[in-house]
């Protein structure tokens, strides 16, 4: 009898509390006040999001684009665990390489108010998607999303109704639905499914996927599943775990640079190294 009292109280801890599991906005600290001094060319500004709530964002333009010489840009979502304040090294690393970014803080989370969820946030993203279509030094046919854990789940949810040119997903998940069976939840319990499974074979675009081979947080079979689902995807690995991708900061870029590169026949979206 014990047992089973024990597991109607984690499955209704499951339902009413996944919002605070999935989306721990309260345990990733507070937005570093000095991160844009190491991103000169980074523009802050507040989001027009759909309900009026005010949601931050940055845009980095690649270096030597502009209305003359457009550009690709890559959309980027961070994990759960994380703020866009941590992910200055990959906006520096794209900019380098000739590639604008636009990164999107989620509700709740660091400078931006409001309460997350699958809906809100990848409302979020649409608006910031359509705010692109301001960018001069963007070309609007090479919009990439990238996304590291659940940000991957994130994009893809949006790429149902703004596809991209390609996609990079690291330390993704096949669905928070599996992630919750893995834990004895019945997935019909989880309100913020992510069902990236499904979304991103139909996407039928580009596709690079990474994953470390001892991530004991989303193991590497979600990684392997994802690309062994999707026609023609890169799969690209590294010995670490979840939290410490990459650890070869070098082998990242590089796996990044050589799939823009080979993106398009008509010549590389990114400078020459």
């Amino acid at each position: 009898m014990l047992p089973l009292v024990v597991y109607v109280v984690m499955l209704t801890i499951a339902f009413f509390f996944q919002g605070a599991l999935i989306f721990p906005r309260y345990a990733v600290g507070e937005p570093d006040p000095y991160v844009l001094q190491g991103l000169p060319s980074t523009q802050q500004f507040t989001l027009p999001a759909v309900d009026g709530t005010p949601i931050i964002a940055w845009f980095t333009p690649g270096d030597s684009r502009d209305a003359a010489t457009p550009g690709a840009c890559i959309i980027f979502a961070h994990g759960n665990g994380e703020l866009i304040d941590h992910n200055a090294r990959v906006v520096n690393m794209y900019r380098r390489l000739g590639v604008s970014t636009l990164l999107v803080e989620y509700r709740g989370y660091g400078r931006s108010r409001g309460s997350p969820s699958q809906q809100t946030i990848v409302s979020d993203f649409a608006a910031a998607r359509e705010w692109l279509d301001t960018r001069p030094e963007v070309d609007q046919s090479r919009i990439i999303y990238h996304g590291r854990s659940l940000g991957g789940g994130v994009l893809l949810a949006l790429a149902e109704s703004h596809p991209p040119a390609a996609v990079i997903v690291e330390s993704t998940f096949t669905s928070m639905r599996d992630m919750f069976r893995r834990h004895f939840v019945p997935g019909f319990l989880c309100r913020h499914p992510f069902e990236n499974a499904r979304v991103l074979p139909r996407l039928g675009v580009p596709t690079l996927i990474m994953h470390g081979t001892k991530d004991t947080l989303i193991p590497p079979a979600h990684g392997k599943r994802l690309a062994d689902l999707t026609p023609g995807a890169v799969y690209r690995t590294f010995e670490c775990g979840h939290n410490d991708l990459p650890p070869d900061f070098a082998a990242y870029e590089r796996f990044i640079t050589d799939f823009l590169t080979a993106l398009t026949a008509s010549g590389p979206p990114v400078h020459p190294r």
